[in-house]
Parts: C-alpha cells; structure tokens; sequence
C-alpha cells in the first residue's frame, strides 16, 4: 500500500469565521524528503515487500526461473529499504546485500524491465547513500534504459540533484527539463523549482525569480497535494503569504480570490495579473 503525501503545511486563522493569512514560515520542505516520497509513489522500487527478509529467503531456496528472479528483486528491495542512508556497519551490509540481489536478478536475463529494475536498485543505492558512483550510474541508466518510463523519469530527476550539489548548473537543468513535459506529474513542479535553484546558481537572478513565481502560481489552480506542497515551499523563498478563505482552501496571496466559469459548473482559481 502505497500511503499519500502528508502536507507539511501549518495554517493561522485569523478571526473566527474570515479568511486567515500564514507566513511563508508555516511551510516546511525538505527537498530530499519529498522527493524519496514522490519516488515510493512512482515505484514499488523504494518500498519495503509485504514479505519479511526471512519469508522471502526461505522462498527463495525453492523458486526457479522467473519466480527466482522476482524474489531476487524483493529481496534487494528489502535489504534497499533497511540499508537507509548512513554509513554504519548494519547499513553498509543491506547496502551490500540489496546490490548483490539485484545484480543476481538481471545475470543471464534478457528480459529489458527485470535489468531495469536491478538497474534502479543499484542507483537508488548509490545515489541515497551519497557514493561517487551515483552520477556515473545515472548516467548509465539513462543511457541503457531510456524506454523504462518512470524509472527513466527518476534517472533524470537524480541526474539533477548530483548535478545541482556539484554545482553543474547547465547540466542540471537539462535534466530537469526530462519531467517538464508532463504538468500533471507530481515531480513538474519539484523539477520547475529546482530548475530555478539552478538559474540562482548560475546567477541568473531573474530567471530564478520568474521561475519560481511560476511554481507559486501552480498552486493558483486546484492541484495535488505533492504540487501544493512545492508551491508552498516556493512561496516562502518568495516571502509571499498563504491565505485561508472562509471556505478553508488555502492559496498563495498571489492568486486572486475564486470566480464562476461562465460555462462551467466548478469553482476555479486563476493567478493575478
């Protein structure tokens, strides 16, 4: 079961009954945090397997061909999931427990998605726990997975984040710009930030602030909890307030108040000139 994103979102009222404003300091964002929660969404890759360690290796000693493989990529999963992102002892030993699985799941197999998932694994691995081999395999996986949907999209987010912590701006924006063509992805506006992180880095100051309004903007209109949350974050660099209406719906004081679609029946909301 996948569980839906909480909204780190704090709201004032002002007034029993009126519209309340929130500073921009109500919102808290981790961008790591977020972003490993919007993968656990996108695939099953980074979540724990209903099974336990010890159920799924007492099944293993049994399966055979494809049934073997697809414990071998339970197994890593679980061993991912429990190898977290410190360098202790314990840790180091999932880590290099959920390599090995993955690594056995894909030896010898022709099937294109079973090597990308063992693939992803071993990103994921890399890229969480901060090794010098992130980048190298993320770029390998784009390369050789192109066609892997999600898991390609993924590859590329975490193309941009090494990019951005090595200060590669131009490279990171190109990355970005893979998830920038879905606006209805819980990543376009996590992208569309970053994206303008990396115009702040570059020192394009103006392209960095329009942007980021941009991502304030998208919380002008009814969207998912995961753009919300995003827009929020980017609002506070902004210094712009969140306002509650009476009817407890929350917006960036950018946007203006609700109006009636002339041909519509819904509410809708629409940014300020």
């Amino acid at each position: 079961m996948r569980a839906p994103l909480a909204l780190a979102l704090v709201v004032v009222a002002c007034g029993g009954g009126s519209a309340g404003t929130t500073g921009p300091s109500a919102v808290r964002f981790d961008p790591a945090t977020y972003f490993a929660e919007v993968a656990a969404l996108r695939t099953d890759l980074v979540v724990a397997p209903t099974r336990s360690l010890e159920e799924l290796e007492e099944a293993r000693g049994t399966a055979r061909g494809d049934e073997r493989r697809a414990l071998l990529l339970e197994l890593a999963r679980a061993h991912l999931v429990a190898a977290g992102t410190s360098a202790t002892r314990e840790e180091r030993r999932h880590r290099d427990a959920a390599e090995r699985f993955a690594r056995a799941a894909a030896q010898g197999s022709r099937d294109a998605e079973v090597k990308a998932r063992a693939a992803f694994v071993e990103l994921w691995l890399a890229f969480r726990a901060n090794h010098r081999s992130a980048m190298g395999r993320a770029t390998r996986f784009s390369r050789q997975h192109a066609q892997s949907g999600e898991l390609a999209l993924l590859a590329w987010v975490i193309r941009g984040e090494l990019a951005s912590a090595a200060e590669a701006w131009d490279e990171a924006r190109t990355s970005y710009r893979y998830v920038l063509g879905d606006l209805d992805h819980p990543l376009y506006a996590y992208a569309l930030w970053r994206t303008a992180r990396s115009h702040a880095g570059a020192g394009d100051t103006a392209s960095a602030r329009s942007t980021t309004t941009e991502v304030v903007r998208l919380a002008c209109r009814a969207t998912s909890e995961p753009t919300q949350r995003v827009a929020f974050a980017a609002a506070r660099e902004l210094g712009i307030d969140l306002r509650e209406d009476a009817d407890g719906v929350v917006r960036p004081e950018i946007c203006e108040a609700p109006v009636e679609a002339e041909e519509e029946d819904e509410t809708r909301w629409r940014p300020a000139e």
